[in-house]
């Protein structure tokens, strides 16, 4: 299905060329297996594994097996630099190999190594891939996975304490992730240790992993401590995609406009910051609704913003109080949306606990129908409220929508057996074979090995160490 995409962004591209001029495009390509299109090199590299067409009938020849999947497209599709698919201005995770010889004929067919293919460069359906990898069509999702390159390494067949280790002299720990092609990113707080006196200068790193087993350490994106707003230390974030540019949501400590700070990037390691002030301010009181009430609301920090867009908006949850309900009553997530990363407006709350103070690290996540929050859950002495924690566990809440409300069940609190230390807060993530996994942070360690999440008929979930 990714060769499907590429050979249709090629395409496109031809087909264009052809409306501007009497004569056809000569396309050829390079001996670094780029497509040359009248002399010019492109950024589209031309190579195949999988043979894949469409029939006259519009459904997906893979391999020579007809497939049940009907697709057609009058998208804008192009590639971009690093070889990606991008539908309509949204990169998908799908990093294009195309055949050898492309080019399109008179009537608009694309036309393989001198074989004249029934694909046609503009049809009426909407085709887009969501970022666990199925078809997406019309707006519904399919039972079709495109095909996925899987690692020469297969993690799951090692027995590790820890899948990242904390690189060098650094402490780390909150980490969160982001997959695209195949490709992990992990995103966590991190301090030096001659630091480690100095309360709080924590700072974001990174780290990339293409096998899911080991792990590169990228360096520092953003620091603290700088002349902008953000003037004190970094906190808790999370990544999502728009258009072409990634952006990174995180928690901004300040001496005048604490908040949630946001930041962009076109390749995921190097970063910089959008506009001079937060996005969402923390120096501000909100009222949201929650089962029919309103409540007024501070937020804190950890903002995770869902990756994909639902009904035309990105959402975003961070951990915040409902500052009129009592100590160890207050922990609440609090939504707001946005249609372009940068204006918020206050959604609903998600969930309000009645035995926890902060719900920190929040994700969200569905599964055959059901909806799932993760977080980590803090409660205070009651005494002295604030961050005077007396014990913290981690918790998943479950909601039949994405919004909520998330609801606590008998298996909420998370157990990881036989876990080298123990944890506290996680992320989920698809593994490259396709299986949800918990990945949870080891405080100031890393990452503990993968812990496969199980569901139950009910939409329980246990987890079981990853492995074959």
């Amino acid at each position: 299905m990714k060769r499907i995409f590429a050979l249709i962004a090629v395409a496109l591209t031809l087909f264009l060329a052809l409306a501007s001029c009497a004569e056809a495009p000569v396309v050829e390509v390079n001996e670094d297996g780029y497509v040359v299109v009248d002399g010019v090199v492109t950024d589209i590299l031309a190579k195949t594994k999988d043979q894949i067409t469409i029939n006259d009938d519009g459904y997906l020849i893979v391999n020579g097996v007809t497939t049940e999947h009907k697709v057609h497209t009058e998208d804008e599709i192009t590639v971009n630099s690093r070889g990606y698919v991008v539908v309509n201005g949204v990169k998908t995770n799908y990093k294009i190999h195309t055949a050898d010889k492309i080019s399109v004929n008179d009537d608009g067919y694309v036309v393989v190594n001198g074989v004249t293919t029934s694909i046609f460069v503009k049809k009426e359906d909407e085709v887009v891939v969501g970022l666990d990898g199925y078809l997406i069509v019309n707006g519904l999702k399919t039972k079709y996975k495109v095909h996925k390159e899987v690692p020469n390494v297969d993690y799951r067949e090692y027995n590790k304490d820890y899948t990242i280790e904390r690189p060098g002299d650094l402490q780390s720990f909150d980490y969160w992730f982001y997959e695209e092609g195949g490709v992990y990113h992990a995103f966590f707080l991190e301090i030096h240790k001659e630091f480690a006196d100095r309360a709080y200068d924590y700072r974001i790193g990174h780290a990339v992993s293409n096998d899911f087993l080991n792990w590169t350490y990228e360096g520092t994106v953003l620091e603290g401590y700088t002349d902008g707003w953000d003037d004190r230390h970094l906190a808790t974030g999370s990544v999502a995609k728009l258009g072409d540019t990634y952006y990174m949501m995180y928690t901004g400590h300040s001496s005048t406009h604490a908040g949630m700070g946001l930041a962009k990037s076109k390749d995921l390691y190097t970063w910089e910051r959008v506009g001079d002030k937060p996005v969402i301010s923390s120096r501000t009181y909100y009222t949201a609704e929650y089962k029919g009430e309103e409540y007024k609301v501070r937020i804190l920090a950890d903002p995770y913003i869902y990756p994909e867009k639902i009904d035309g908006y990105f959402y975003v949850l961070i951990n915040s109080w409902a500052v009129d309900m009592p100590v160890n009553n207050r922990g609440c997530q609090l939504m707001f949306r946005s249609k372009d990363m940068i204006n918020w407006e206050p959604y609903k709350i998600a969930i309000i606990t009645d035995d926890l103070d902060r719900l920190e690290t929040a994700q969200i996540w569905e599964h055959d129908g059901k909806w799932y929050m993760s977080f980590g859950g803090c409660y205070v002495d009651p005494e002295k409220g604030g961050f005077n924690n007396l014990w913290n566990d981690n918790f998943v809440y479950m909601s039949d929508s994405f919004d909520g409300p998330y609801e606590k069940q008998e298996w909420s609190r998370l157990v990881y057996e036989n876990a080298a230390k123990r944890p506290y807060t996680q992320k989920q993530i698809k593994d490259p074979y396709g299986d949800d996994v918990m990945l949870a942070s080891a405080p100031y360690e890393g990452v503990l090995w993968p812990y496969k999440i199980v569901y139950g008929e009910d939409g329980s979930i246990t987890l079981v160490p990853a492995g074959k």
